[in-house]
């Protein structure tokens, strides 16, 4: 994905409502994160904490050793957990990408996606460029990948639906309690 043309990434599973993985964000930098409705824990490295904290002194740097490699735990409605864990707040994260009635939806040739069959759906986006939709051609219709051209170029694919995944938050021992990264 890109933000403000600076590229990011997400690698997110889902269950429910809860969600874990990683995210990369430009100005953030690389975080493991475990989001509920309530908590948000993430992990990050003593460069991603140096970075978003901004501050070389004392304190900061304290606080970097303490926080670096060490889950932190915070409220998950602070403004920088809803940042580092957007798309956790979804129970479809396709709605990311829904388009208000897309006119001039063209259906493309046949081609795959990670192995699988699909369906290429194309058509403008609304802020400029161009949307693709690869939809699995076979078993249930499930969007496989949603791309789009432009000046914000993204990049997104899904796998490995209908699949049990526990995602368990980190033992409370892992954990140190901050009120705001």
């Amino acid at each position: 994905m890109s933000m403000d043309g600076k590229a990011g990434s997400l690698e997110l599973a889902f269950a429910r409502t809860d969600c874990a993985g990683n995210v990369t964000l430009p100005g953030i930098g690389a975080s493991q994160v475990h989001a509920t409705a309530k908590v948000v824990y993430a992990k990050r490295d003593a460069e991603t904490w140096r970075e978003l904290l901004g501050g070389e002194n004392a304190e900061d740097v304290a606080l970097v050793q303490r926080l670096a490699g060490r889950w932190v735990r915070t409220n998950a409605s602070s403004g920088d957990a809803e940042l580092s864990t957007f798309g956790c707040r979804l129970v479809d994260p396709a709605v990311l990408f829904e388009e208000p009635e897309a006119p001039g939806i063209s259906r493309g040739g046949a081609t795959t996606v990670g192995g699988q069959p699909a369906v290429t759906l194309t058509y403008p986006h609304r802020d400029g460029g161009t949307v693709t939709e690869y939809v699995a051609a076979q078993g249930r219709p499930y969007l496989l990948r949603w791309t789009r051209t432009g000046s914000d170029q993204t990049d997104v694919t899904y796998y490995d639906f209908e699949t049990t995944n526990p995602l368990r938050p980190p033992e409370a021992n892992e954990v140190v309690v901050f009120e705001g990264f």
